[in-house]
């Protein structure tokens, strides 16, 4: 895919000043699927910064690049599966905090997935509640009240 035909980077800084957007989380979501990417986004927006890719290797530059504090990677990607890209991200960086997520039939390989040092799992389809607990940890993470449904 050319350059001019690939969906820019999505990095969104909402915060009010230089210091508040340097102090907010950054989070990488690899995701193919646009739907999922926009609900993710939609979810997130007021809580963190945020980038995406949706491939493998777009995923790692733009980790190289960003370091960003969380990943959500999808299992399923045209290009390389989710456990083939977790592997590398693990490799250059062992304390990567990464998401998995896939749809319940991929249930074994995300469990593998967890096995092999990612942090936590997202089954699809998956209520914004458990997105934000995923991506921002329990309370102590500055999650107190989290809203139910609202996808």
């Amino acid at each position: 895919m050319s350059d001019r035909l690939r969906p820019p980077v999505t990095r969104i800084a909402t915060g009010s000043s230089e210091d508040s957007a340097a102090h907010r989380l950054c989070v990488l979501t690899v995701e193919d699927d646009l739907s999922a990417r926009w609900l993710m986004r939609s979810a997130l927006k007021n809580a963190c910064d945020f980038l995406s890719a949706t491939t493998g290797e777009e995923a790692l530059e733009l980790y190289r690049r960003h370091q960003p504090q969380v990943v959500i990677l999808d299992f399923c990607l045209p290009n390389k599966r989710g456990d083939d890209i977790l592997k590398d991200l693990l490799d250059a960086d062992p304390a990567a905090y990464v998401v998995v997520m896939s749809g319940s039939e991929n249930m074994e390989a995300l469990q593998a997935m967890l096995a092999a040092g990612a942090c936590a799992m997202l089954v699809k389809p998956f209520e914004k509640a458990d997105l934000l607990r995923a991506v921002l940890g329990p309370r102590e993470r500055g999650v107190s009240s989290l809203p139910k449904n609202e996808f």
